[in-house]
């Protein structure tokens, strides 16, 4: 099982509309909040905000985050009849090398 499908394991999430997945986690006997994560593949960014009385967004280009767990979780919308744009197959490749 690859990284992405075994975080995503019990998070399938939902389709807010054709471009965006919502993810969520917590509300467990152990955890009184709750996280909700919004992928918008139009967009190309994730929004991150919690349930609790702490709140606050946070949001984070996908250019920072895994290709692999991004690629499932696009397939999960597609899944769910939703229409994200592809990709781009330089997601996370730098722009430049290390040493200018």
């Amino acid at each position: 099982m690859s990284i992405a499908e075994s975080f995503n394991d019990n998070n399938y999430g939902r389709r807010i509309n054709d471009f965006v997945l919502g993810v969520s986690y917590g509300l467990t006997a152990n955890s009184s909040t709750s996280t909700y994560y919004q992928y918008d593949f139009m967009a190309r960014i994730l929004t991150t905000r919690t349930g609790g009385s702490d709140g606050g967004i946070t949001v984070t280009p996908f250019s920072q985050l895994d290709a692999e767990s991004l690629e499932h979780l696009r397939n999960r919308l597609v899944e769910l009849n939703g229409k994200p744009p592809p990709l781009s197959p330089t997601l996370n490749k730098p722009q430049r090398g290390l040493n200018p």
